[in-house]
């Protein structure tokens, strides 16, 4: 008895693709008389079951002559089902993804033309040894044909894994390309806003020094030169002497706002000072122009190297800025400016410079970042000097519960 193939629907699925093309294929004139319908594995099982009913008829008359034709018609039917299935499409289909299958057919073909020959002789011992091979061999090739379509399936199941990774990737590749794309342009119309804030703040700057000199310098000036020409009026030396005196005083206060202008706008002397001692009188202006006590705590031995001017510059406008914000908008009583060292990881145990400028003011609910449009220039330009120094910046608030600026700077030797 034929031994059929137990398969799933999904291999039942798979088997009906590979026959659909022999479906579509017209049987040619000659094979006709033989074949009425398409050929299909089915039809091939058929056949070879007709061609067992008669060889049991076969052996059951002793190989009589009417029996012997049967038997012999059968078999040339099955023969000629196999070769037209060999010459269908989806034979061809199963001969380009293994070759084994031309030796199994081919195999079968033979040993059906050695048991047409054994009937013939009337050789049923042969004949039967014959057609149990011809059964094993329609058998192994069931096998075989379900192992094909196994591994047909699973080559089916990883192309579609790896196409829907290779789409997946694409997707992610394209993603990341449209991210860095935007933040490219993000920077740009970024460095355009900064530029144009630069321009307004220098322009600002200019007006701000114009007006502070008109106020305040050229106005005392104007106002010593009436005192002197009023000199001359003067008979009393007592008077005279008076009016020098307040000229003289008012030179001095000239002098100190001279002072304090050029201050502001000159960098201090970092290579006679150093950076601590330059912090400290800055914060000693910082007490004397808005009355808020600001303590400065520095570690003994504080360490600034390789820091260059240039570099302790940069430092030194961070402090500025940090200072300038507390004054303006912090409303705070009381700050602190702490320099001190220490060995953060991810410096190669070489030790870190630390900054922190804190507050007891209002506070702000959310810290301003570089990508912010609530970030002022200032702030922007705090993030541009310490991206130059190689360090992080960053801020630590609540509201009302004052801020604290945060600043990071290696001492590894690699600064840019």
């Amino acid at each position: 008895m034929i031994l059929y193939p137990q398969v799933n629907r999904h291999k039942a699925l798979v088997m009906l693709m590979l026959l659909i093309p022999s479906w579509l294929w017209a049987l040619s004139p000659a094979e006709e008389a033989v074949i009425d319908d398409p050929v299909t594995a089915y039809a091939i099982l058929e056949k070879w079951i007709d061609a067992e009913a008669e060889l049991a008829v076969w052996y059951n008359t002793d190989g009589s002559a009417e029996a012997s034709d049967a038997v012999l018609a059968t078999l040339d039917d099955f023969g000629a089902v196999l070769n037209h299935f060999a010459g269908e499409a989806r034979y061809q289909a199963y001969f380009m993804t293994s070759f084994s299958h031309e030796s199994i057919v081919n195999n079968i073909l033979d040993l059906c033309e050695s048991l047409a020959a054994a009937v013939r002789l009337g050789q049923s011992g042969n004949a039967r040894e014959q057609a149990l091979a011809v059964r094993g061999a329609i058998v192994a090739w069931q096998r075989y044909d379900e192992e094909l379509l196994n591994r047909i399936q699973l080559g089916y199941f990883y192309h579609l894994i790896g196409f829907s990774a290779f789409i997946m990737i694409m997707v992610f590749v394209l993603w990341r390309m449209s991210r860095v794309l935007w933040h490219s342009r993000e920077k740009e119309r970024q460095s355009a806003a900064f530029s144009r804030e630069i321009v307004l703040a220098q322009e600002r700057e200019r007006s701000r020094i114009s007006r502070e000199l008109h106020d305040t310098i050229v106005q005392d000036l104007r106002y010593q030169g009436l005192r002197l020409a009023g000199i001359s009026r003067k008979s009393d030396a007592e008077d005279t002497q008076k009016i020098c005196r307040e000229i003289i005083a008012d030179q001095k206060n000239i002098i100190a706002r001279l002072k304090d202008l050029c201050y502001g706008l000159l960098p201090p002397d970092l290579h006679q000072l150093g950076l601590p001692d330059v912090l400290r009188r800055l914060v000693t202006e910082f007490n004397k122009q808005t009355g808020i006590e600001c303590r400065v705590s520095v570690q003994e031995d504080l360490i600034i190297q390789p820091l260059t001017e240039e570099m302790q510059l940069q430092c030194f406008r961070l402090v500025q800025e940090s200072l300038t914000n507390i004054g303006k908008h912090a409303h705070a009583s009381e700050a602190v400016l702490v320099l001190r060292n220490a060995f953060l990881a991810g410096h190669d145990d070489k030790p870190t410079l630390l900054i922190y400028v804190s507050d007891d003011g209002r506070g702000f609910e959310k810290a301003p970042s570089p990508l912010g449009s609530e970030s002022g220039l200032g702030i922007r330009g705090m993030y541009e000097r310490i991206a130059i120094l190689g360090g992080s910046l960053s801020f630590i608030t609540a509201p009302g519960e004052g801020a604290m600026v945060r600043i990071e700077i290696p001492l590894s030797g690699s600064i840019p």
